[in-house]
């Protein structure tokens, strides 16, 4: 063998080596995986920072006005209760009135509230602020604040921010209170080793889970696999929508559970029944329901919808749906839209819809609320609004979570709250906390 080819066979077994190398260290995060992550990130940042592009939390916009109130007697009644992210990357949730005013405010910090997340795996726990950002939010009773830090973990909070529980599981996404007073959440689990269940599933993968979870300690008293759920009910096709290759290989994040709800004790069944439950999976644009007891298919939609989320039950038989209709540019003048799917027949109509005058695209996140006068109240999630509309199309009340000028900031979620959560509610509250925490009173225990 001449020494030129034995040369360049050394070279090209340590190219193989050190590719290989890299591969298995990225796979089972060793050195210098982490470390290449950071450089990575740097880099973005530095090449964002460098052609003036905002972070990927907020976005462009022309609006001026925090609130444009331009029917108030249309508005459904209530305060308002949104996620958002304010200025600095701060992470806030705030109930605030038909005029915008702030009744009451939670900060958020996830370097404040979860210091010390363990159960992460080091390239998942934040280094910078954000860290993350709030998706899924119920406000309890007593006025404490149960949300996710997406993706990271399950809180719950009193009125002054402070930790009440938390639950060291990846929940992420939509967050549900069943009318027994549980939470319903979707949980994830990363495999880095392939499991026997899933032969063509490569690692990584993420399996997707039901979470119900207790109010008062934040334990999990049930979970459930969608993969099982799946495959016990000849499903199993939809766990293979993304593979490419001859084989039905997957990989990554292939369903994309993004919300879990059950039907209201309190709505009059029809096709559909207190017991039922449903879930949205985005990346395969499937809304699947399920006889909660049995844990039997019940009702299956494929396709009319474009990575949607968040699907509501309206009536017995009908399923409004926030149709995200991530299927072109924005610039192409394509629409996000409400959707209604009636269950027994499985036709579509539309509720609302953007046009070129008032656009609503929204090309991820994204919640939407019906209210009892027929209006819904929309997380424009992208474009960092909210926005109540008239069953017929008339935008009423806007909010822009505008943090600098011609800046606005991701607003994931919006609710309209109940009566019983009225400006004296929170007035009385903060009292309340103030007095609880002051000093008088701790000596005097």
């Amino acid at each position: 063998m001449s020494e030129k080819i034995a040369k360049a066979l050394f070279l090209i077994s340590l190219i193989l080596l050190v590719y290989g190398y890299g591969f298995f260290s990225h796979r089972h995060h060793l050195f210098p995986a982490d470390f290449v992550y950071f450089l990575q990130n740097g880099l973005k940042e530095a090449l964002s920072l460098a052609d003036d592009d905002l972070p990927f939390q907020y976005w462009e916009t022309d609006k001026t006005r925090k609130i444009i109130n331009n029917n108030p007697d249309k508005m459904a009644p209530g305060l308002t209760l949104i996620s958002r992210v304010g200025n600095d990357d701060k992470l806030i949730a705030e109930v605030i009135n038909a005029d915008g005013k702030v009744i009451h405010h939670w900060s958020l910090d996830w370097f404040d509230i979860w210091p010390d997340a363990s159960h992460l795996p080091e390239y998942l726990n934040p280094k910078e602020p954000p860290g993350s950002h709030i998706h899924g939010m119920v406000l309890m009773k007593d006025g404490s604040l149960v949300f996710n830090y997406d993706g990271l973990g399950l809180v719950r909070v009193d009125a002054n921010s402070e930790v009440i529980w938390r639950l060291p599981y990846r929940t992420h996404h939509s967050l549900y209170q069943s009318g027994d007073g549980h939470l319903w959440v979707p949980g994830m689990i990363t495999h880095e080793k392939p499991i026997k269940d899933l032969p063509f599933y490569k690692p990584n993968f993420d399996e997707f889970t039901i979470l119900e979870v207790d109010p008062d300690n934040g334990s999990i008293l049930q979970e459930i696999s969608l993969h099982t759920l799946f495959q016990k009910n000849e499903l199993q096709g939809l766990l293979y929508l993304s593979s490419l290759d001859l084989h039905p290989e997957s990989q990554g994040d292939t369903l994309h559970l993004n919300d879990i709800e059950l039907f209201p004790e309190d709505m009059e069944p029809g096709f559909f029944k207190p017991g039922d439950i449903m879930l949205s999976m985005r990346n395969i644009n499937t809304v699947l329901v399920f006889d909660k007891n049995s844990w039997k298919k019940k009702f299956i939609s494929i396709g009319p919808f474009v990575r949607q989320h968040d699907p509501d039950f309206v009536d017995g038989n009908t399923i409004s749906i926030y149709d995200n209709n991530d299927s072109a540019p924005a610039e192409s003048g394509v629409q996000s839209r409400i959707l209604l799917l009636d269950a027994p027949s499985g036709e579509i109509s539309v509720a609302y819809t953007g046009n070129e005058k008032e656009p609503f695209f929204s090309f991820l996140l994204g919640k939407h609320e019906w209210q009892k006068n027929g209006n819904i109240l929309i997380a424009d999630s992208r474009n960092g609004r909210v926005i109540e509309v008239t069953p017929d199309g008339e935008i009423i009340w806007e909010y822009n979570n505008i943090v600098r000028d011609g800046v606005v900031g991701f607003v994931e979620t919006a609710q309209r709250l109940p009566a019983h959560f009225s400006p004296d509610f929170f007035r009385q509250l903060e009292r309340h906390e103030k007095s609880a925490s002051s000093p008088e009173t701790a000596s005097s225990n």
